[in-house]
């Protein structure tokens, strides 16, 4: 290591003594070559590593922008998971042995004191959330009493097999103080 130190300072007494002997303009030249040399290598240098900072502050601002929105998103998921835990959890012990268009029946029949004029139209079952079987009922009929469409409405859902009211529609009939209702309600069951 030493010799190849040696070995070079001749070298570079040369250079220098040759730097030596330029004239004034030469040496500017030389200077000015030098510092040009020195911003090319720069900014081949810096141009990458410019790059790769301004996608980091790309990739930063789209993360942050992401966070801002996935947090509420998680905290939404959050308590939609705990409605729907609850919902299971509430309808997970409903189950319609007679099924469930006999139970309508029985309700129309029970609880709105419709004993005929009435109709339950059953759709076939659908998917419903992936685990789940969804059957749309529509009831139809019409009473004269308040309190016993009250008490069909609370028994529907809010009974000990309750179903999932999407619709009602009451209209008062053309004759008389009758009410015309239209009531769409859903059974959900869990597929085994």
């Amino acid at each position: 290591m030493i010799m190849k130190t040696l070995a070079l300072q001749p070298t570079y007494r040369m250079l220098f003594a040759k730097y030596q002997a330029l004239t004034a303009r030469e040496k500017v030249i030389i200077i000015v070559a030098a510092i040009v040399a020195v911003f090319i290598l720069l900014y081949q240098v810096y141009e990458p590593i410019r790059r790769i900072f301004t996608q980091q502050k790309e990739q930063l601002s789209t993360l942050d922008a992401s966070m801002k929105t996935v947090a509420p998103g998680i905290e939404r998921y959050v308590k939609l998971r705990a409605r729907r835990d609850a919902i299971e959890e509430e309808y997970k012990e409903v189950e319609f042995k007679e099924g469930a268009l006999s139970h309508l029946e029985n309700l129309v029949r029970n609880k709105a004191g419709i004993s005929s004029g009435f109709t339950i139209k059953d759709n076939p079952p659908k998917e419903f959330g992936g685990n789940y079987e969804q059957t749309l009922f529509n009831i139809k009929f019409t009473t004269t009493n308040l309190e016993t469409l009250v008490a069909f409405l609370s028994e529907l859902t809010n009974g000990a097999k309750p179903l999932v009211v999407s619709k009602i529609d009451i209209q008062r009939s053309k004759f008389a103080d009758r009410l015309e209702v239209d009531v769409d309600a859903s059974s959900i069951r869990r597929l085994k």
